[in-house]
């Protein structure tokens, strides 16, 4: 009997993602990458789905696939047991495809920082204490109008407060009182003259969130308004991260018509961070602040990001905006102010601001260098007289993208390597089976090799064996060799390159040498597990840097904690604005000689 023809048109798609089965119907001849997105289902792609990274790897438990070839070979036809990249993969029948390898489960994303002592806390919010006592309270009037009158303010009440309000006021009616009882008291929160929050406990805890918005992770922190204390930290991995590892791609898919999936991704994400925090406890939450480079940001408010990605790189905007949790996220009972703190350029974002003013840069009097290495190197030198700015593309090298047994940091990543009595030998995060290289390890990797005399100064393996096929790294449970090879030898270079001409021309911009320079705040997750040494010995830093690097941790997410609980924190933030201007390497004519000689090593000394 004949099929009808919808059903000819489509196969039956299981998938194992390491946690049960998923089984749907797909679109006979779509490919598996998209479907999977479709459906949910995060998988890892850092080439934004063009074939290049390998790292959407699955396998075929059931069923076929036609895997369409690159420049280098023709389609072809893959069975049962078979690895395919979920971005080459057509889908031509009914299959069973396991994803867990591809989903990057459990990322160790950076969240540490230095808290701030309870001494030094001015949210800027403020607890008023009303009773309705019977020379206050009148029944001819509104709730509001008595809490007006008896406070002696003006004052203005937020949605979410009327509506705690109107329970209040129905509770203490209920018995067929005329009026509240005067022990019927009621705790206000009040920032300005406006009341956010109102509650009949005065010991009732008062939150803020803290958030981190990067392009790789998302950190957040819940934190007592009133103690300081950091209750709770929360990472996820971006799920943008499916669509490109860096902005860059990000932007590229925004254009080509995904704004609302990048725009939802990051929105979910965030709110299922918040859930985790204080799913219970969500209405006592007064502030959100939300710091992230300009195309996070971009992304997050659904603005088209297209005018980022083409000179001259104009955001639509980077002010800091006010704005209602409501606009952001639907989660039940979170209803505050959101506060997006402020870019200073489109490649200089708010990430970089709250991280400066973690440090307090605009407090210093000599001067201090302010360095994030990521996706995108973001680079400050300065303090209090003025502030020196610069961004350069490294490309995602250094969060383990673009490297062939490449990862981000999850458990297994390799972290460390080190040469023990003659052989390599390697940590891992979470101390678990080896599954690839993180950004860390290559600079571990690189210096070793030097050291060793495997590498020349060129970036040219010493032997045949190691350019065709690389170093051996550690087997993992497959049996397979994760390798390090020439081409990530190179892709190695071109980051560190971009790193430290960016360095060399700041300094030279502020007018001083290495050692004028007092401190070096080294931010973010590869700042923290960098071995300092070996960053000097590939020449990510010069030598009269390495006692004075201080890994300072995840500063952008200590910054929107710092803005929290600080007016003086949040004062530096103009100040910072004020102070900074930006260098545009693109457009200085000395970059590209710059660039050009650092991607030698240094001599062996």
């Amino acid at each position: 009997m004949q099929q009808p023809a919808d059903e000819e048109k489509n196969v039956v798609l299981t998938i194992f993602d390491g946690t049960g089965q998923k089984m749907f119907s797909a679109p006979k001849g779509q490919r598996l990458l998209d479907v999977l997105r479709r459906q949910g289902l995060y998988i890892s792609s850092p080439c934004g789905g063009r074939g290049t990274c390998g790292k959407c790897r699955v396998e075929l438990r059931q069923g076929r696939v036609l895997v369409v070839g690159d420049d280098n070979g023709p389609d072809a036809m893959c069975e049962v047991g078979a690895k395919v990249l979920a971005c080459r993969s057509l889908l031509t029948e009914d299959c069973v495809v396991d994803v867990s390898a591809a989903q990057e489960r459990d990322f160790a994303a950076n969240a540490d920082f230095i808290t701030m002592e309870p001494g030094e806390i001015e949210s800027g919010f403020e607890t008023l204490c009303f009773s309705p006592t019977a020379g206050v309270w009148n029944a001819g009037d509104s709730a509001v109008e008595n809490i007006r009158r008896g406070l002696a303010r003006q004052l203005t009440f937020s949605p979410k407060t009327l509506r705690q309000l109107s329970c209040w006021l129905g509770e203490t009616l209920q018995n067929g009182q005329a009026a509240p009882a005067v022990n019927q008291t009621l705790f206000l929160t009040v920032c300005g003259d406006r009341v956010v929050h109102a509650r009949t406990e005065e010991t009732a805890p008062l939150y803020g969130i803290g958030i981190d918005l990067g392009t790789t992770t998302i950190a957040l922190s819940l934190v007592d308004l009133a103690t300081g204390e950091v209750r709770k930290t929360t990472t996820l991995l971006n799920s943008q991260r499916q669509y490109g590892a860096d902005v860059v791609t990000r932007i590229q898919k925004g254009s080509e018509g995904l704004l609302e999936e990048l725009r939802s991704c990051v929105r979910e994400d965030i709110s299922r961070g918040i859930k985790e925090l204080c799913a219970a406890e969500s209405a006592a939450v007064v502030r959100v602040v939300i710091a992230g480079n300009t195309t996070m940001l971009h992304l997050l408010l659904g603005l088209h990001a297209d005018s980022l990605g083409l000179f001259p790189f104009q955001p639509v905007s980077i002010e800091l905006l006010e704005l209602s949790s409501t606009e952001l996220f639907e989660i039940s009972g979170l209803d505050c102010d959101v506060t997006l703190l402020p870019a200073i350029g489109a490649f200089m974002g708010a990430d970089i601001v709250a991280g400066m003013m973690y440090c307090e840069m605009e407090k210093s009097i000599s001067p201090t260098l302010f360095v994030d290495v990521g996706t995108n190197g973001e680079l400050a030198i300065g303090g209090k007289d003025g502030i020196i700015c610069t961004s350069t593309a490294a490309g995602p090298a250094f969060e383990g993208a673009n490297i062939t047994w490449g990862t981000g940091s999850v458990p297994g990543a390799i972290a460390r390597v080190e040469m023990q009595g003659g052989e390599l030998g390697f940590r891992t995060i979470g101390d678990a089976p080896p599954v690839g290289i993180c950004g860390s390890a290559v600079v571990d990797i690189v210096a070793v090799c030097l050291r060793e005399g495997l590498l020349d100064q060129t970036g040219l393996f010493a032997s045949a064996d190691l350019q065709n096929n690389g170093l051996k790294i550690a087997r993992n449970q497959d049996d397979e060799w994760i390798r390090f090879t020439q081409k990530d030898v190179r892709e190695f270079q071109l980051a560190k390159a971009a790193i430290r001409s960016g360095l060399e021309l700041l300094v030279r911009e502020a007018g001083c040498g290495w050692t004028d320079i007092g401190r070096v705040y080294l931010a973010g997750g590869f700042g923290v597990r960098i071995d300092v040494a070996n960053a000097v010995a590939v020449g990510l830093f010069p030598a009269e840097l390495q006692d004075r690097i201080q890994p300072v941790g995840n500063a952008a997410l200590g910054g929107t904690v710092s803005y929290l609980l600080s007016r003086q924190r949040r004062e530096a933030v103009d100040a910072l604005e004020r102070l900074a201007r930006i260098v545009d390497l693109s457009q200085h004519p000395n970059f590209n000689d710059l660039f050009l000689a650092q991607l030698q090593f240094p001599a062996k000394g």
